[in-house]
């Protein structure tokens, strides 16, 4: 069956199957369904120039010199977010201090783009950055150049009118693929530098496609720890598992132990809680102002606002900058009443802290972090359709 038009996911991925030289070839926007939809779309001609700026800028991070690690302590990992200032590492490792001796322990981060050059130690997290490669490099030049051929093509097709449509390929138009085969390759570099190859690291993720990268040297001594819990048919973790069912996990929770049992995983371990469940937010049980937390995807959130009503207020999901809203909520220290997805690690940390909320989720609760899930199904809680497909919910204690 011919391809006429690439106006989803779906048609996008029969078209990049059907075209051997591509197949394989890794689109976050195909295995992530937490990724949301950006507002705005790119063209061709600046998506070429953005990623070959993308290129030159990651090989002048081949120049630097690499970090020191001491080979005697364990090294715990995670993406340069919500760094803690006052405890001089990032909030995914912020009950280490209270579980393990920090003299045997070292904190390691890789940055964002903008930084990756010029990072240095932040508090007592060192960065990785400097570990990236030329022999990286060189892959990662292939993969972008793969990348330009693809998009070109597709183009190409639809001009010469083999493809009528593409409107889907231009909203797609991005360096986050590209950025996620330099974390991949990044994480390589590190887990088989000689500095860190006999000491065991624990990286804190989420079954993101780059997160594999860790795992293709010294595997027995390389651990993913599941920070914000477990998704319910999350495509991240069929993706995940095609690729590397026997990567060491770390989950919290025996109901997360044995969901990825079934899924075919082999190696789960039970760790502590390395996170606060959210303490910082303060719930007035009196509902005297409720607050929406906000997603990846900034148009979902704004149709689910409206339904919620004027009064009440919204948080910017924290990875995403975006103050288009008169009802903007910043006031951290303020007791609200939080309304939240049920997708988000914030749903699992307020059940788990027995603190009333209200839950938005899908129909048959795809994407549900577990126990939300669990809670809503045992609990038989009342519900009402919020948007088409959506429901919400609130629990109570």
């Amino acid at each position: 069956m011919s391809i006429t038009s690439i106006n989803n996911s779906e048609e996008l991925k029969s078209y990049l199957e059907k075209n051997s030289f591509f197949n394989g070839l890794y689109i976050r926007e195909l295995h992530n369904s937490l990724e949301g939809k950006k507002p705005k779309s790119s063209s061709l001609i600046l998506y070429l120039i953005k990623s070959l700026g993308f290129l030159f800028f990651h090989f002048l991070l081949t120049l630097r010199p690499r970090t020191k690690f001491s080979k005697s302590k364990n090294i715990y990992l995670s993406p340069d977010f919500l760094f803690d200032i006052k405890s001089g590492f990032h909030k995914y490792w912020e009950n280490i201090p209270n579980q393990i001796d920090l003299s045997e322990v070292e904190f390691a981060f890789f940055s964002n783009t903008d930084d990756r050059l010029f990072s240095r130690k932040k508090g007592i997290s060192k960065q990785i950055d400097s570990f990236f490669t030329f022999r990286s490099f060189i892959r990662l030049l292939i993969v972008g150049f793969k990348f330009h051929l693809f998009f070109i093509k597709i183009f190409l097709d639809f001009f010469i009118k083999n493809l009528k449509s593409i409107s889907y390929v231009k909203s797609i138009l991005n360096l986050g693929s590209l950025n996620d085969y330099f974390l991949y390759y990044l994480l390589e570099d590190f887990s088989r530098n000689k500095r860190t190859s006999s000491t065991k690291v624990i990286l804190s993720g989420e079954f993101q496609f780059w997160e594999l990268g860790l795992f293709n040297y010294s595997s027995k001594k390389r651990f993913l720890y599941q920070h914000s819990g477990i998704r319910f048919n999350d495509p991240r973790i069929s993706f995940f598992q095609r690729k590397n069912n026997q990567v060491n996990l770390l989950v919290t929770s025996s109901l997360q132990r044995e969901y990825l049992k079934h899924l075919k995983f082999i190696n789960i371990g039970i760790s502590k809680n390395y996170r606060n469940n959210d303490l910082w937010i303060k719930v007035d049980h009196l509902k005297e102002k409720e607050v929406f937390f906000g997603s990846l995807d900034i148009s979902l959130d704004m149709l689910i606002l409206a339904k919620l009503g004027e009064k009440v207020y919204y948080k910017t999901h924290p990875s995403l900058t975006f103050k288009n809203h008169n009802n903007n909520w910043n006031d951290l220290e303020e007791k609200i009443y939080p309304i939240v997805y049920s997708q988000s690690a914030i749903s699992k940390n307020l059940l788990e802290s027995k603190v009333g909320f209200k839950v938005i989720f899908k129909k048959n609760y795809e994407m549900s972090i577990l126990e939300v899930k669990s809670y809503l199904e045992n609990t038989k809680a009342s519900s009402s359709i919020i948007l088409k497909d959506y429901y919400l919910s609130e629990i109570t204690f």
